[in-house]
């Protein structure tokens, strides 16, 4: 079982840069932040909640 341990401050941060920089330059430029503070912690958190998510749901 993974240990989440929350999402890093700058996962919220990220989106509201990203809505008033919402293009594929800017993307570029941030993409690793992207990894670092949205895909890694979702997984994380995805890993985190499968027992549960098997649990409640036959469709998981």
């Amino acid at each position: 079982m993974s240990d989440f341990s929350g999402f890093p401050r700058d996962f919220f941060t990220f989106f509201e840069d990203l809505a008033g920089n919402n293009n594929r330059p800017w993307f570029q430029e941030n993409k690793q932040r992207y990894y670092d503070s949205v895909v890694n912690p979702i997984s994380e958190f995805i890993v985190c909640m499968a027992p549960e998510l098997r649990r409640i749901s036959r469709h998981y």
